[in-house]
């Protein structure tokens, strides 16, 4: 049996609702290790369902694991992970 890949869900930024994101660095073996927790609130328009799925279809269409483990971004430089500073707000 073989099975195919499923669709790319569409993805719009307004679905996730009210986005937190926590910053933080802790000891790892090669030095400090920089960790970013981004949740949603669950106040789209859609509820906490409809935030739920923007959360799944924003990691499956960039190539994140949903529910995996950690995603170790040094060993994968292509990581599509960005961070935009502007006037000294991220």
């Amino acid at each position: 049996m073989t099975s195919t890949p499923s669709e790319t869900r569409p993805f719009h930024a307004a679905d996730l609702g009210t986005l937190v994101v926590m910053a933080w660095s802790g000891e790892a073996p090669d030095g400090d290790m920089p960790y970013l927790l981004a949740y949603s609130l669950g106040d789209g328009a859609d509820g906490p369902e409809g935030s739920t799925a923007a959360v799944e279809a924003l990691l499956e269409n960039n190539g994140l694991p949903v529910g995996g483990d950690l995603v170790d971004g040094k060993a994968r430089p292509s990581l599509p992970v960005s961070l935009l500073v502007e006037a000294g707000s991220a």
